[in-house]
């Protein structure tokens, strides 16, 4: 409108926080500003802030990282029913990748080592991309209760049926037949921050049928489809080899 954009602009700006205090004061804190209400179940729970105070500039909560995984961050890890890998080619080209997980198919293996198993799919991403130079990202969101984002950030590595080391690493998931692979990981980084943004979600089930087509092959059947299947990855590097066409 003519004549108040600048009026109307500084409103707005107050409302999200990035306008300085009108009057000289100190800026709010998330902890100090009124709180809406979720639609969760179990009643009210602290959701995004309502309307900040207008003449006062609002502070967003920064990320936290922290030393190692303690007794919080790992209750916290094994209530979640998925999470997110993201691995990238090295290089200014290529295709960053991210992959949702389900299933029990998560451990942690110390403070800062962590590992998890990939059952076998269309693609081979991760694996190449961690054979060409080691960098994964875990991603945990909460969907239900208090809002809050996990990310373990690290080098790993991958070790596939057929290779040396497998059987050692599979004993970490007894109940997971016909294994693609085993990825174990350093962590050097676990950093937490608000989720805000991540809606509720109730949690049904887990889709069995990826289990249920591989219970239908023999052991056979499902080496060799995975080795046609997962040869490359979409950037053209090395997927899944056969342990003595890799001599």
């Amino acid at each position: 409108m003519p004549g108040g954009g600048g009026a109307a602009q500084g409103a707005a700006l107050s409302m999200l926080g990035t306008a300085p205090p009108a009057d000289g004061g100190r800026p709010l804190r998330p902890e100090a500003l009124p709180r809406a209400t979720s639609p969760a179940r179990g009643g009210r729970k602290p959701a995004l802030p309502m309307a900040v105070p207008s003449g006062t500039a609002y502070i967003p909560p920064m990320a936290k990282t922290h030393p190692h995984i303690d007794d919080r961050i790992r209750a916290f890890i094994e209530a979640q029913k998925m999470f997110f890998v993201a691995t990238a080619p090295s290089g200014d080209g290529g295709h960053v990748n991210l992959s949702p997980k389900g299933y029990d198919s998560f451990r942690i293996l110390g403070p800062n080592e962590v590992a998890y198993l990939d059952l076998g799919g269309s693609g081979i991403e991760t694996l190449a991309h961690v054979r060409q130079n080691g960098r994964i990202t875990f991603m945990f969101c909460a969907f239900e209760g208090a809002a809050n984002i996990l990310r373990l950030y690290g080098q790993a590595e991958a070790v596939s049926f057929e290779e040396n080391g497998f059987a050692e690493k599979a004993a970490l998931f007894p109940d997971s037949p016909k294994v693609r692979t085993i990825f174990t990981a350093k962590i050097d980084r676990i950093q937490d921050s608000c989720g805000w943004g991540v809606p509720f979600y109730d949690f049904k089930g887990e889709r069995d049928q990826l289990v249920r087509v591989n219970a239908h092959r023999s052991d056979e059947e499902w080496a060799e489809r995975r080795y046609i299947a997962n040869a490359a990855s979409i950037d053209g590097l090395p997927g899944l080899v056969k342990p003595d066409a890799a001599e």
